[in-house]
């Protein structure tokens, strides 16, 4: 009785440690996401400065971004709710 109780703390433990990991490389992968987007927008801002000058475009570079790369993020974020909602 106590070795089974034993074992089914082990395996208790062992899945919250693997649910722990997988929600760090779920926030890894959030954290990816939102720097490679910061860097798009930084991009974007010192390319329009460059091509017109700061003053001269008033258009956010956001509003250039492809509708792909929306469609990407998109599926990013819906992978990492699915894997979440897998957890629970």
């Amino acid at each position: 009785m106590e070795i089974q109780r034993d074992e089914a703390r082990k395996q208790l433990t062992i899945t919250r440690a693997k649910a722990l990991d997988q929600a760090w490389q779920d926030r890894k992968a959030e954290l990816a996401l939102e720097q490679a987007e910061d860097r798009k927008f930084i991009l974007g801002v010192a390319a329009a400065s460059r091509a017109g000058g700061a003053g001269e475009r008033q258009e956010s570079p956001l509003a250039s971004l492809p509708d792909a790369e929306e469609g990407e993020k998109s599926a990013a974020r819906k992978q990492i709710e699915e894997r979440e909602a897998a957890r629970k």
